[in-house]
């Protein structure tokens, strides 16, 4: 055999070689093939290939009433996010499951303090984009389905203040969050409802101590605009029936609740029995009340109980303050529930030599986000997964078989520095 015979068999046998590799692996990444899972028996498709979709969840018309520099602003990063995740090998397109770029502009206040947003003097165009990862199930016609609750995600907020501490004690007072690692850099901080990163290039404090005087001066506060609420509620006509009264009309609630319960049946069966659920256990609270000792009593009389327990702990607000030395006042104050009990007291505060006790009070730094400026000032970003540490991916160790293959995904981008740190660059500095 010439080496001319012999080059030509070898190119054919390399080229079927290179047609079968390549027909077998477009048959496995595209594959319908299911895989059931063996505790559940839930069948899933973790070979099938993955759409890569975008929702923006508020539309031109909407967005047309806020500032178009900062709208304009966000929609920019917006795509940035998506293209600089989207350059990630593993959802290039991904496999086994589904990628959704939810985007979200809106008009944020401080609801901690105002009650409406047209009360808030500086109120913020923030941005979001939540990046969802869906497994795929097989569906009843033999396609990838995806079941919307069953999810990895994480939240990129943009200028957006208002998610740093968690939920407050009072007003816009918190307890401080604590940092508990580092993401690429930047710092993670556990707040009282979950774990966040915070990225922002302000050489500033997150947040700034609250004083020992603030916190009780904010509680006084709080006290009377709660007394001020009540009288209101204490003028209409529904504040004079009384819980006997109430339970008496409960055949009349029953005709509307089935109305309701029909027509929603219609379209949702399971929020439909919740309807009818909540119903009855609101019915039978309004029974309990009404056969117990205070059930001749109206809304209105029970508003006069609260109003006075306000007052009385309002005394007691201003009197522990006017009891506290000056050299105190300054402080920076350290709470714990239990020294209500413990020291006597309706603040809270724990005494000035007993810190250790407690924890320490904080308010946001108002000064991370300019409201005028329409750049990106301030990025947090939030994960969640369906496991445990399930706000943390740094500690995932759970696998990917069957609908975890989302999360271990999940957990995998979280590792990618290089993506991260570009992110990173669309926060502006001073």
């Amino acid at each position: 055999m010439n080496n001319l015979s012999y080059l030509v068999i070898i190119g054919l046998l390399l080229t079927d070689f290179i047609l079968h590799f390549d027909l077998s692996a477009r048959e496995l990444f595209d594959s319908n093939k299911v895989v059931v899972l063996k505790d559940e028996g839930i069948e899933m498709m973790p070979f099938a290939k993955g759409e890569v979709l975008t929702r923006n969840v508020m539309d031109d018309q909407y967005l047309s009433a806020f500032p178009r520099n900062h709208v304009n602003q966000l929609k920019i990063c917006q795509s940035d996010i998506k293209r600089i995740v989207s350059t990630w090998k593993e959802i290039l397109p991904p496999k086994g499951f589904r990628v959704t770029y939810f985007n979200y502009i809106d008009q944020i206040y401080n609801q901690e303090v105002y009650d409406l947003s047209k009360d808030d003097p500086a109120p913020i165009i923030s941005g979001h984009v939540s990046i969802v990862f869906h497994p795929y199930y097989k569906g009843d016609n033999g396609q990838p389905v995806i079941d919307p609750e069953v999810n990895a995600q994480v939240a990129i907020h943009l200028n957006d203040i208002y998610i740093l501490a968690g939920s407050p004690l009072v007003a816009d007072i918190h307890v401080c969050p604590k940092q508990t690692d580092i993401f690429h850099g930047c710092p993670i901080f556990q707040t009282n409802r979950h774990e966040i990163t915070i990225v922002s290039k302000k050489n500033i404090p997150f947040f700034i101590p609250v004083s020992r005087q603030d916190l009780i001066e904010t509680f006084i506060k709080y006290w009377e605009n709660y007394i001020q609420k009540e009288k209101q509620q204490q003028i209409r006509p529904e504040s004079q029936q009384n819980m006997q009264s109430l339970a008496g009309e409960s055949a009349l609630r029953k005709v509307e609740m089935k109305k309701a319960y029909n027509e929603l049946l219609k379209y949702d069966k399971n929020a439909a029995e919740q309807l009818k659920k909540s119903f009855y256990e609101v019915e039978a609270a309004i029974a309990s009340e009404a056969a117990g000792s205070e059930g001749t009593l109206t809304q209105s009389d029970l508003i006069d109980n609260s109003i006075q327990m306000a007052l009385e702990t309002i005394v007691a607000l201003r009197q522990e303050l006017a009891t506290m030395p000056q050299s105190e006042r300054q402080q920076q104050a350290y709470y714990n529930a239990n020294a209500m009990e413990q020291y006597n007291n309706r603040s809270g505060l724990v005494p000035i030599n007993n810190n250790y006790e407690g924890m320490p009070l904080i308010r946001v730094n108002s000064a991370l986000v300019d409201p005028n400026d329409p750049s990106i000032q301030l990025m947090v970003i939030q994960w969640y997964y369906v496991g445990n540490n399930s706000d943390r991916p740094r500690f995932y160790n759970e696998g990917k078989e069957g609908y975890l293959l989302a999360a271990w995904n999940m957990a995998q981008l979280y590792q990618q520095e290089l993506i991260w740190n570009e992110l990173f660059n669309i926060v502006h500095g001073e």
